[in-house]
């Protein structure tokens, strides 16, 4: 096969803002606090990518990339587009279980 051209992480993400997290905080049916204000929210994770076999699933908060600062998903994006393929990135995460109607309200989705 081709070799790749550009490094990967295989999730897609949110910016995590401080209006969503006190959103997340105030709901009846949160599991738990969220105390970050900031982050990259992986929303989707693509099976047997890198961030899968790493074990990130749906609703961590990306904080820290190779010990940098995550405060948006657009930087998530630049540290994994500046680092060479095969690189193993460090993610510094918060797990914090969120339920569907959880997502659907936050995000949008449909019910």
């Amino acid at each position: 096969g081709r070799q790749p051209t550009h490094a990967w992480l295989g999730i897609q993400m949110v910016t995590l803002t401080p209006a969503m997290s006190r959103e997340f905080n105030s709901l009846a049916n949160a599991s738990g606090v969220l105390p970050l204000t900031y982050g990259a929210l992986v929303v989707s994770v693509a099976p047997n990518g890198p961030a899968a076999r790493a074990g990130v699933r749906i609703g961590d908060v990306i904080a820290y990339a190779d010990g940098a600062p995550v405060p948006t998903m657009a930087r998530l994006q630049e540290l994994v587009e500046e680092a060479p393929v095969g690189h193993p990135m460090r993610l510094t995460i918060f797990r914090y279980q969120f339920k569907p109607a959880l997502w659907q309200r936050i995000l949008g989705k449909p019910a």
